[in-house]
């Protein structure tokens, strides 16, 4: 039901949790229906997908507190001033994504991590959505190559930097364009940013379980202990 797998980013390791919220849902349907009530609405989904994507995202996090031989009954979760949760005892630092019907969780022992993952050939960046989460350079680097790879470049960059402004626990209260990469990353590559003072390694579009999914991951370095 729930796999995991891990990545290492400049020899830090990230653990990765994940799976299919619908498999997810077949088999814990009890469990679902028991904390369905404690959900909050959000207006631009449907609530019984963001029922499930939260729930899922809680139940992964439970998992992974377990692994650690921690209690997942009294960890608890609050959130930062932008909205990014965290354990109150900080116990590790983990971040969730989730797209379609999977959903994951990154966890670090000591460094903040954010995580993006979005599936491949289901999002189509046109070009006015892409100026607004690149720079000039990033946007140069975009259109100079091959036309058939600009859909699978553009997803690649905004993933990257989704994961970096989420490592930083700010998400994209920032401005994306302030956030330069300079080229579009490569696949299964690391990039160093530097941002608002603070240094970001993002994994871009990393080797993992689901290669149809495009997943990337960012550490913010500046927190290390």
């Amino acid at each position: 039901m729930i796999e995991n797998s891990e990545i290492l980013i400049c020899e830090q390791r990230v653990d990765l949790f994940f799976c299919s919220i619908s498999d997810f849902h077949r088999d814990s349907k009890e469990e679902i229906h028991k904390n369905n009530d404690t959900l909050r609405g959000n207006p631009h989904k449907p609530r019984n997908m963001l029922s499930l994507q939260t729930i899922t995202g809680k139940l992964l996090l439970d998992y992974a507190l377990r692994k650690r031989g921690l209690n997942s009954a009294t960890s608890q979760v609050t959130t930062g001033r932008y909205g990014k949760p965290e354990l109150v005892k900080k116990d590790f630092e983990f971040n969730i994504s989730h797209d379609n019907d999977l959903i994951v969780l990154a966890v670090h022992e000591t460094i903040p991590v954010g995580v993006d993952v979005m599936k491949r050939n289901n999002v189509d960046f046109d070009g006015d959505v892409v100026r607004v989460f690149s720079t000039e350079n990033e946007w140069n680097s975009l259109y100079k190559g091959a036309l058939e790879d600009q859909p699978e470049n553009s997803l690649r960059l905004f993933t990257a930097k989704e994961a970096a402004v989420k490592a930083i626990g700010k998400g994209f209260h920032v401005n994306p364009c302030e956030l330069e990469f300079g080229r579009c990353p490569k696949q299964n590559s690391i990039s160093r940013v530097e941002f608002e003072e603070k240094t970001i390694i993002v994994a871009s579009d990393v080797n993992w379980p689901y290669p149809e999914y495009l997943l990337s991951c960012a550490l913010d370095l500046t927190c290390e202990k």
